[in-house]
């Protein structure tokens, strides 16, 4: 499910996780994109920490970069978050390595690596944002 709203507000993730709770089986990795480090997040810290804490069963993931960034590593993407005020326990889902999937048709790839956290999840919810949020 792909949801776009014009305004940004905490109220619309609710109402997205009301309508997908029940789709959501297993362990719920929530995927986080936040950013650089001292630029601005693009999710405000406390609406990962008000969601997270709202989903049983769940844990808030984020991963390296391939680009040059402190968060190619998961020492410098701790740090990172540590720095924009997430104080919350994050996974790096690549932290320990990946696990290659394969990707049926490829046309360019034939497989796809993955941290192997995910491995360990039933279900995985990406919150990204496009445009300037407020929260």
């Amino acid at each position: 499910m792909v949801r776009h709203w014009k305004a940004c507000q905490p109220a619309n993730l609710l109402e997205v996780l009301a309508k997908l709770r029940e789709s959501l089986v297993g362990k719920l990795a929530v995927r986080l994109h936040t950013g650089e480090p001292h630029g601005p997040s693009l999710i405000p810290p406390v609406w990962g920490k008000d969601l997270v804490g709202k989903l049983p069963n769940s844990t808030a993931v984020s991963c390296n970069v391939l680009c040059s960034s402190p968060r190619k590593t998961a020492g410098g993407r701790c740090k990172a978050l540590e720095a924009k005020g997430w104080g919350i326990p994050v996974d790096i889902m690549d932290a320990k390595g990946d696990d290659l999937l394969p990707v049926a048709k490829g046309v360019h790839r034939q497989e796809a690596a993955v941290g192997t956290i995910l491995s360990g999840c039933g279900s995985l919810l990406i919150l990204t944002l496009q445009g300037p949020c407020h929260g």
